[in-house]
């Protein structure tokens, strides 16, 4: 599973574009559950580790009580043979990393492993600031951006309580290259909290910076507050060109009008602050609601006031 995910990574990462991106990292945190959605997520945060020369840090979490099913079981620990086999899956995945990385003559990439017991969302955030991890990398499933990642509880739990940028993955979101961020914004103060992680994020891949503002038809935003926002970015991320935009969509569904966006500027990655309360939750909510035929599947950068 691990090894046809990672082999993509050889033609990808070949023809890097201009200097390499001068950002380090020391430690990014995957969760693992063995299957593709996961496998997805740990294909992107491996090019983050390359670019950036964090190691890796898979961590599995059993939650789930686990009784016995047969007469051999009887005679054993049910939850001591699961954390034992699952440790085992996790080590030759990390094994299976650091071969590949080492075959490909990338800078060393150290990979631990670990076996948590508890629920997910904690054990996942445990991990996160023991390790003191600067980045968590995960999937999630579903049909699409929001929608997966709140019917996914783990995600979720992890998305909202995290303090460090969580990266959600989906599970049919193709990874080539990060070539362009848009950074959906209400073009508030708090939404500057987390300029520095979202900057640092670009640079690891050497990506364009777009930030963007639904605006509703008749809205008034005026110029000097565009103005003001478009230098701090630009400041903040000065060696990276950001352009600063409005976006006027019609559509009441502030959901669908930034996928609109997102598949219009053909965009890799969406970045949101998840603590602007009237934003963000009111994009929380109307995804609920909202059942739509096609999702634009690009990952989602979660970051937090106070990153």
């Amino acid at each position: 599973m691990i090894l046809k995910s990672i082999q993509r990574l050889r033609v990808e990462l070949s023809a890097e574009r201009g200097p390499k991106p001068q950002v380090k990292l020391d430690r990014i945190l995957v969760p693992i559950d063995f299957s593709e959605c996961s496998s997805n997520a740990l294909h992107l945060a491996l090019a983050m580790a390359i670019r950036s020369g964090a190691d890796l840090t898979l961590v599995h979490g059993i939650s789930m009580p686990v009784t016995a099913t047969s007469d051999a079981m009887l005679h054993t620990d049910p939850l001591a043979a699961l954390v034992a086999g699952s440790q085992v899956q996790l080590d030759e995945i990390a094994n299976e990393i650091e071969a590949w990385v080492a075959s490909e003559k990338y800078p060393e990439i150290k990979v631990t492993t670990e076996v948590r017991k508890g629920f997910a969302s904690d054990e996942i955030l445990l991990s996160a600031k023991e390790c003191e991890a600067d980045f968590i990398v995960m999937g999630t499933t579903g049909a699409g951006l929001v929608k997966g990642f709140l019917l996914g509880s783990t995600a979720s739990q992890v998305l909202h309580k995290s303090k460090i940028p969580v990266l959600i993955v989906p599970e049919n979101a193709t990874f080539s290259d990060i070539e362009k961020v848009v950074f959906a914004t209400d073009m508030i103060h708090n939404d500057l909290d987390c300029l520095e992680d979202l900057v640092r994020f670009t640079k690891i891949f050497g990506a364009k910076l777009e930030v963007v503002h639904v605006l509703p038809p008749n809205s008034e935003l005026s110029i000097k507050k565009l103005d003001t926002f478009s230098k701090i970015f630009s400041e903040a991320n000065d060696k990276h060109k950001t352009v600063v935009k409005l976006f006027e969509s019609h559509d009441p569904n502030i959901v669908s009008a930034i996928q609109q966006y997102l598949e219009v500027e053909e965009a890799d990655t969406v970045a949101m602050l998840t603590h602007n309360r009237g934003f963000f939750e009111k994009l929380l909510h109307q995804s609920l609601t909202e059942k739509m035929a096609h999702r634009t599947q690009v990952p989602l950068l979660a970051l937090h006031e106070g990153d």
